[in-house]
């Protein structure tokens, strides 16, 4: 594939996409879900793991959510900068994806779309459910694409 495809196809994209994601990024607010249940969870997790597992409140969500913020020191700093990881991991798969399918348009047209999307950017940054639910979905997708293209 031609070096300009890998740089105004996926780099150019990959680095607006974090560039619109600063705004996200830097914003204070904590979603109402994350604030009153995942993050109350997940800091419930690490003081007392057992205990929580026990207790009916831990049937509030299901446990991905507040597992992997758990797993992230229930910092929303953190969560957030690993969120926009996962969100670029996922430009980088769906391009590979639609590079193997379709060739090398249709994968610059692909990272571009999500780069642009007015929607996209805010699911796939702030501290909820969809961050890791789109990463894993489309890591399922990639490995599916990857294993029948060999």
């Amino acid at each position: 594939m031609p070096a300009a495809i890998w740089l105004g196809g996926l780099v150019l994209p990959l680095v607006i996409y974090a560039a619109r994601a600063l705004g996200y990024l830097l914003d204070p607010s904590v979603p109402y879900d994350t604030e009153h249940t995942y993050l109350p969870l997940a800091r419930q997790l690490i003081d007392n793991a057992s205990a929580l597992w026990s207790n009916p409140d831990s049937l509030k969500s299901a446990p991905g959510t507040y597992v992997y913020m758990a797993l992230l020191g229930a910092d929303l700093e953190q969560i957030k900068m690993w969120n926009l990881v996962m969100a670029l991991s996922v430009v980088v798969m769906l391009f590979d994806i639609a590079r193997r399918a379709a060739g090398p348009a249709a994968a610059a047209a692909t990272a571009w779309l999500l780069a642009l999307s007015p929607a996209l950017i805010r699911l796939s940054v702030y501290p909820m459910v969809e961050p890791p639910s789109l990463f894993l979905l489309t890591l399922w997708l990639w490995t599916t694409a990857f294993a029948i293209d060999s």
